[in-house]
Formats: C-alpha cells, structure tokens, sequence
C-alpha cells in the first residue's frame, strides 16, 4: 500500500491483553506490514496461537512474512477475562516491566530485522514503540532505550481529550465524582459531561481504580504522539480543541502529536468503496444458522442486539429488553451471552419467548460475525452498548444504532453517536451497570428507530457518515494522508540513528 514510502524500518507493537485493545493492533500491524514495516509483535504466550492465526494465518495477506509475534509469559486467557480482573492486568504487567525491557532489549539486540513484502529489505533494529494508552510504563522502556513511544488509542478522540484532562480534574478533587448532581465536565467542543456519563470507576467514593485512569493518563503527555482509532471529519472540532489544550498545558517542551488514522481496519483501506466492501464481507462463505435466516428478511427490517467481548447485561436487563423486542412486533437477531455459566436460554428469557417470537425473532448464543452482520441487506438497525469497535463497524456499514452504554468509554461514545453525529437513540442516561432499562423504553426507541420517521432520518445520517469514513481511507482522505506521513516519520526515525 506505502511499500515505497516506508520500507526498511522495524517497529514494535505491545496491546492490552484483552480483546477490545488487542484488536485495534491486529488491524494496525497489518496495515504496517502492507507498507514495508518490519512489525515485532508482543502478545500473550496463552494467546499466541490465536494471534498467529489473526497475523499471519491468512495465506492471501502476502505481507504476513513482515510480522514477528514475540510470545512473553502471561497468567491468564483472554475468554477468561472479566471486568474487574481487566484492571489488574496493567499491574501484573507494570510489576514484570523488568521482562518486557529484557524482550526489547533482544529486539534492540538480535541480528537485524528484514522485510520481505513488498520487496526484500533490512529493516534494522526497532525505531519506536507503539503501545496501549493502559500500558504507560513502557515509556520509560522506551526513554531507557533511546526511542521515541507512540500510543496507539483504541478509544475515540473525545475520550482522548477527556483521559487528557484527567490530571486536571483530579487535581480539582473532582475525581472520583459521588454525586449524580455534581457539576457537569467540559472538554473543548464536546457537550458537557454529566456525571452519570462517567466511566462506573470515577462515579464511588473509592479511589483505587480512578487513579488507575488518572497515573495512566500521565504518561501520554510524554509520549512522542497519540494514534487514535478515529476518523478526524468525525471529531474534528474536538481534536482541534484537544491539540491546543495540549500546545497550552503540557508541562514538556515537546508536545505529544495528535494523528487520526481511523478505523484501523485493514479490510476497509484495500481499494474500491464501502458498497463494495459490503460486498466482499457477503461474499465471503458463511457457516453460522444466523446468515440462513437474515436471508429470509425483508431489506433493512432486522435489529440486531449485541454487547460485545466483556459486557453481559444483567438477568434483569436481559428480560426487560425481551418484553420489550417482543412488545415492539419488529423483527430482531439477538446475540446473547448468558452472565452466570450452567443457565440456559429458557432460564433467562420470559417463559415462553423464544416460541411467541420464532417467526421474528433469532437468538444466537456462540460468537457471531458482527462485521459480516451489519453488512446484511435485512439489518437495518443496531442496539450496542457502544464500545468504540462495535460503533466504528455500525457506523462504517451505515447502520443507525440504539445506544445502551454500559461502562468505560461508552457513555461517552453514546452522546458522540446520538448528539454530535445524529446516527442514534439513548435509552439510559446512567450506565447499565447501575440501573436496568425498562421494557416500554426499549419498545419506543425499538421502533422509533425500525420504523418511525427519526429512525430514517438517522438512517439517512448513517449513510453519510458511512461515506465519511470511506473517504478517509482512500488516497487523498485524512485518515490516509496521515498514516502515509506516519511511515515517513518512521523512516526519518531510522536515518537519524534512533537505533541501537
């Protein structure tokens, strides 16, 4: 793609052990590798098998000969992975910072790297680091070895401005926030923050995990810059305001650079539109029961309902957001997982729902496509709880979205989706983590959205959204220009000896 731009630098890439962080760097590495980067991969020993298979297992992805997957010991398996053990796992990992200086350092070390795609090259010893905004430690790994340590943020670029001013809020004793009717947060050119919008972690009197975020955040203000997973026509006016909070706050002289490169997607920047990237993802062979059954759907009918990787809704929520489906008559592919293990679907759901609702209704237990999903012909509407991967591919597919935001960075992203970009409906306010949604809520917004007029209003927002983001990734387009100039810099970062 920028094989002549870049070829011949090494460069090392270090996620967060979990699925949500670890995707971005999957999608990041490949477009590296496409470019002539010499990519050194660190991943999980427990997951190195499935990471091989995401980075080099595609026999069509001819770069693959450019990524190194650099195994190191770790405890646990992501699918083992719950929400209160994710934040442990950035102390686990700072506590063996002595293990990943000894990694880099056999990187900085070894015999050089060579590329092989698009043609053969020495790539040389690592320029920089590209690591997760939860893994700040290893920028004093790369201060000890004389290179420069990129973030690669997985979240959008209004989290990034509110994660920037964290120190700040902290500093004011506003963080934790213990009170629903605190006064509301601002960052520049983004609605005001409510309280209730906050992450669960900075909404207790406990202080522990809010300052996990807040010593996270510290880091980045050193950092050489910040790659966010976010397209800049979609946020523009908040990474403006971002970048001069930072030009006139940092406490260094050199300010961190603020690049978009979004959606780090592979499969969306190699060439021709997003109908026709439609149409390879439909094309492509499928095995799972769901894809039989949206074929027999009328176009744009269908709701599809997921929570993703981490997020299970609660007994509660899952049957009030049953009634509801069923009370709303519209048809609906509904991915559940099932938050206390033995339980069957006949244990959670209303008595009776899955036979009143067989005509209309489709109930997917294993782990779905959801990519290919949203590309169907028959989905016409979304109900996320907007983690960013799940927003960003609703979002590239066109598809209008309900938001149910749980934790994390997802009330955030709801008031992105609904507020600034119109290609949504909110039905709660405070985190499904607190408080269940109601049945006759989740009925009006279900078919506000399927059939009502703001519904296709918001369709029509999504559309053009859609074309956005396409446009970002093709020649010319931002997210384009920029990773082109980041591959570049990284060859300048080689020829000024940075390496050891």
């Amino acid at each position: 793609m920028f094989g002549s731009m870049a070829d011949s630098v090494h460069v090392v890439l270090m996620p967060y052990p979990s699925v949500g962080h670890s995707a971005p760097f999957v999608h990041f590495a490949k477009h590296l590798a496409r470019s002539g980067v010499a990519v050194s991969f660190i991943a999980p020993d427990a997951e190195l098998a499935i990471f091989n298979d995401l980075l080099l297992g595609d026999a069509a992805f001819e770069a693959r000969q450019n990524i190194n997957v650099v195994p190191f010991a770790f405890p646990i398996h992501q699918e083992e992975m719950d929400p209160a053990y994710f934040f442990s796992i950035r102390d686990w990992m700072q506590s063996n910072a002595d293990k990943f200086h000894e990694i880099l350092a056999r990187l900085m070390s070894e015999e050089p790297r060579t590329v092989c795609y698009p043609g053969d090259a020495a790539a040389g010893f690592p320029v920089c680091i590209i690591s997760d905004m939860f893994l700040g430690f290893t920028q004093e790994l790369a201060d000890k070895l004389s290179i420069p340590r990129y973030c690669l943020y997985s979240s959008p670029a209004h989290f990034l401005s509110f994660t920037f001013h964290m120190p700040q809020f902290d500093s004011e004793g506003r963080l934790p926030a213990t009170s629903w009717e605190d006064k509301p947060f601002l960052i520049p050119n983004f609605p005001s923050i409510l309280p209730a919008h906050l992450p669960p972690f900075q909404l207790t009197v406990s202080n522990a995990v809010n300052s996990f975020f807040v010593e996270e955040s510290k880091p980045l203000w050193r950092a050489a810059g910040v790659i966010v997973n976010t397209v800049y026509e979609l946020e523009s006016p908040v990474i403006d305001g971002l970048r001069a909070y930072l030009a006139e706050n940092s406490p260094n002289k050199e300010v961190p650079t603020i690049v978009t490169m979004g959606p780090v997607m592979g499969e969306l920047w190699e060439g021709g539109s997003t109908s026709t990237f439609r149409e390879r993802l439909n094309a492509t062979p499928k095995r799972e029961a769901c894809f039989d059954w949206l074929d027999q759907q009328a176009e744009s009918s269908v709701l599809y309902i997921c929570f993703g990787s981490i997020v299970m809704p609660s007994d509660a929520q899952v049957h009030e957001l049953a009634v509801g489906l069923e009370s709303s008559m519209q048809p609906f592919l509904w991915v559940l997982r099932i938050l206390e293990a033995g339980k069957t679907l006949s244990q959670v759901l209303p008595e009776g729902f899955l036979e009143r609702t067989k005509s209309r209704g489709f109930v997917y237990t294993s782990w779905a496509p959801q990519l290919h999903i949203l590309a169907h012909r028959a989905v016409g509407g979304f109900l996320s709880h907007c983690g960013w991967n799940s927003a960003v591919e609703g979002m590239i597919m066109g598809v209008p979205m309900i938001a149910m935001p749980v934790m994390g960075d997802q009330m955030l992203n709801a008031t992105l989706i609904v507020k600034v970009l119109g290609v949504g409906i909110r039905v709660n306010e405070i985190g499904v983590w607190y408080e269940t949604v109601g049945k006759e809520i989740i009925e009006k917004a279900v078919r506000t959205l399927m059939t009502g007029a703001d519904g296709e209003a918001m369709r029509r927002k999504a559309a053009q959204v859609s074309v956005t983001i396409q446009k970002s990734v093709r020649p010319g387009g931002s997210s384009y220009e920029n990773l082109a100039l980041f591959l570049r810099h990284l060859k300048s970062l080689k020829s000024t000896g940075l390496q050891r």
